[in-house]
């Protein structure tokens, strides 16, 4: 399955490069990552906010099944 998806990647880029359209397809891909990064990085900011928010006496204790030793 890796194997077809490589060869098919470099089909592909030969195509690009031999029709001159290779710096037209890096800039989709380029362009691609950082749309996807943004919307990432804007929903995890837009979650944390929603819980600074909602939950402001959240701390996060029981992530990792810590036990609650406060007097």
């Amino acid at each position: 399955m890796h194997l077809t998806s490589f060869s098919l990647g470099i089909i592909v880029s030969a195509l690009a490069i031999s029709k001159g359209l290779f710096n037209l397809m890096l800039y989709t891909i380029i362009v691609s990552i950082v749309i996807l990064l943004f919307s990432f990085l804007y929903n995890y900011i837009r979650g944390i906010d929603y819980m600074v928010k909602n939950h402001p006496d959240y701390e996060g204790e029981d992530l990792f099944n810590e036990e609650e030793t406060k007097s």
